[in-house]
């Protein structure tokens, strides 16, 4: 029988974290909606699954380096308090 998860709430913020395992984690979950989605995926759909203060753009550009073979441009968490 299937767990319901609805009733589960992400934590977006990864406050137990340090911040460069939270950047990765933002990360993973963003190529993880990238991979599962048949079709191109909205900026602001992306915005949705991690930290409103996070940027998804530089998340894009650091998974972009990474699947190209270079590494991330982090550390540079462009979030509030890191």
């Amino acid at each position: 029988m299937a767990k319901d998860h609805a009733d589960q709430v992400l934590d977006r913020e990864l406050e137990d974290l340090p911040a460069d395992l939270r950047w990765r984690e933002w990360m993973r979950w963003i190529e993880a909606v990238l991979f599962a989605s048949a079709s191109p995926v909205p900026r602001d759909d992306l915005a949705r699954v991690v930290w409103q203060e996070a940027s998804v753009d530089l998340l894009i550009d650091d998974l972009t380096a990474i699947s190209r073979g270079g590494r991330s441009k982090s550390p540079r968490w462009p979030v509030a308090g890191c």
